[in-house]
């Protein structure tokens, strides 16, 4: 993944350095906040006990709307609204 990071960057495709970060968040968001739901219900498990995937979870979501912000700033400068 780091080796994919620093290609894309070195091909001049930074755009592409953005989108496998955004990919990572939000695959992120989704596993800790119901990964960490499903395995305190199996387990009987207190909410207390799951407090880092749920904390994490949540910073997550910001990131991602750090992301979708740092992504629309290329779009609207380059002239045109590319497809999301």
């Amino acid at each position: 993944m780091v080796d994919h990071a620093y290609a894309r960057i070195a091909s001049g495709n930074a755009m592409a350095f953005f989108g496998m970060v955004y990919v990572l968040e939000s695959v992120s968001v989704a596993f800790a906040t119901r990964g960490a739901s499903a395995v305190a219900k199996n387990l009987g498990l207190p909410p207390q006990a799951f407090t880092y995937l749920t904390s994490h979870g949540a910073l997550d979501q910001e990131h991602m709307a750090f992301f979708a912000r740092a992504g629309e700033r290329p779009r609207r400068s380059c002239g045109t609204m590319m497809p999301s």
